[in-house]
């Protein structure tokens, strides 16, 4: 894993635009150059944070992190390699900090949280941020399980399996994260957990001759509307609190 050029940056003395921190690409005083190291405004040197890469756009010196480095250092990037080679990262991402922006846009955040300076700033709330995420993520993938779990269910009893294993499909692509192939094997199992037990009642007690449509349609709708009226619970609950 390549180090963080931001990091490496700030343990350099290198001035950030504190402001652009938030930002994919941070700018900074050019340390190579110091073309604007008066200019209180101008910040020539950008940091890309997720290619780990540089470039000066007045100098114009560029590269890798290796490189950025030895630049700073006086080290070789070979000698830099190395020894990033031989170390462990002293940091490990948390699994809610690895969550791309569409996947936090179900849990209906706009934009990916800045989890650098969140950590930098305000340690405390870095975490609780943090773990909130992450809970709310785990329950958000529970509530899919359970829906997809549902509907392979139905798609079996009434011979719609390819019609299942496409919707099934359809969350996954949604939510990123692979469902099918754990639930094939949680159906085949003698004794099911009972998150599944639940899920085969709420499937299999619905009325299906009385509505019209197929019955992966009335499903889904009945899935809907099911988390509809629990949004619509949740949201009388706290405006009488």
């Amino acid at each position: 894993m390549l180090p963080s050029i931001l990091d490496i940056a700030t343990q350099n003395g290198v001035q950030i635009n504190s402001k652009t921190l938030r930002y994919r690409e941070v700018r900074a005083k050019c340390p190579f150059c110091n073309a604007d190291v008066n200019q209180k405004h101008k910040f020539y040197l950008s940091l890309n944070q997720r290619d780990q890469v540089f470039k000066c756009w007045y100098c114009h010196e560029r590269g890798g992190v290796f490189k950025f480095v030895s630049l700073l250092t006086g080290e070789t990037e070979e000698e830099i390699k190395n020894r990033y080679s031989n170390t462990k990262s002293p940091y490990k991402p948390h699994p809610a900090e690895k969550l791309t922006l569409q996947q936090l846009q179900l849990l209906g955040y706009r934009a990916k949280p800045d989890w650098y300076a969140l950590r930098k700033r305000d340690r405390e709330y870095y975490i609780r941020t943090r773990d909130l995420v992450w809970d709310e993520w785990k329950q958000l993938i529970r509530i899919e399980r359970n829906k997809a779990f549902q509907v392979l269910i139905v798609g079996i009893e009434f011979s719609m399996y390819q019609e299942a294993v496409s919707y099934i499909q359809s969350i996954e692509k949604k939510t990123s994260v692979s469902f099918l192939d754990f639930l094939l094997e949680v159906y085949s199992k003698s004794e099911w957990p009972i998150w599944a037990k639940e899920a085969k009642q709420f499937a299999l007690n619905l009325n299906y001759k009385k509505h019209e449509g197929n019955p992966l349609s009335v499903l889904i709708m009945a899935q809907y509307i099911l988390n509809t009226l629990s949004y619509q619970s949740e949201e009388e609950l706290v405006a009488a609190q």
